[in-house]
């Protein structure tokens, strides 16, 4: 999604320099192409590496099917249609970085979180500059912590925490839940080449410097 975000131009850049290095080696990317046994069969190499990553954490809520509801995977190319309200549920990493794009456009955003902090699992350093950040927003943003969503409502979204239920009115509630290893479709490959590794989110969570890094030294190690 590096080239939806303001502040991933640079992670943009590396993906564009990556695929500037593909070209100019003798490299065959297949495209909108799943990596089946059948496939992995047919192609008969030595060694598999499954690097297919992770997927958004679908849970499913009351009212998800209302036409102001959608999950962050579709909205992010067209923020810019969004209305000027907008309602997130989820406020870890993928929550919180949604919110920003969305408050760099001038939007009113609303941030619910059933955990006590925002973007639990980020980096210290992380969260010093997200609240760095965040700061030049505080008349746009308001976040709801220790608040769990229980569905959505032609009224709004509607939650509950210590001060009991509510509706929070918006325009556009996005769900943002986070994201998932795909580690069971990985493992799915395993058995079909003599050595087989998966690497990156797939495997674990993490970030692009630690999967480069695996991936490096994996290959270096063939």
């Amino acid at each position: 999604m590096a080239q939806h975000e303001m502040h991933k131009q640079e992670l943009k850049a590396y993906r564009d320099y990556l695929e500037n290095q593909i070209n100019k080696r003798d490299i065959q990317v297949m495209y909108k192409t799943t990596a089946t046994k059948n496939l992995l069969e047919q192609l008969n190499g030595d060694v598999v590496l499954v690097a297919i990553g992770a997927s958004p954490i679908r849970l499913h809520f009351p009212g998800e099917q209302l036409e102001y509801v959608d999950y962050f995977e579709n909205v992010y190319p067209k923020l810019d249609s969004l209305k000027d309200n907008v309602c997130i549920v989820g406020g870890g990493q993928v929550g919180i970085e949604l919110a920003v794009e969305l408050l760099e456009r001038g939007k009113l955003v609303t941030v619910i979180e059933m955990t006590d902090q925002i973007a639990s699992q980020g980096h210290i350093l992380y969260r010093a500059g997200l609240r760095r950040l965040l700061k030049r927003f505080e008349k746009q943003l308001t976040i709801l912590i220790n608040s769990q969503c229980l569905g959505f409502s032609e009224s709004g979204v509607k939650i509950i925490n210590k001060n009991g239920e509510s509706i929070i009115k918006c325009d556009n509630a996005i769900i943002a839940v986070g994201m998932k290893p795909n580690r069971e479709e990985a493992f799915k490959l395993y058995g079909i080449a003599d050595e087989t590794m998966m690497f990156g989110d797939c495997e674990k969570l993490g970030q692009v410097v630690g999967a480069t890094n695996d991936a490096y030294f994996i290959a270096a190690n063939i």
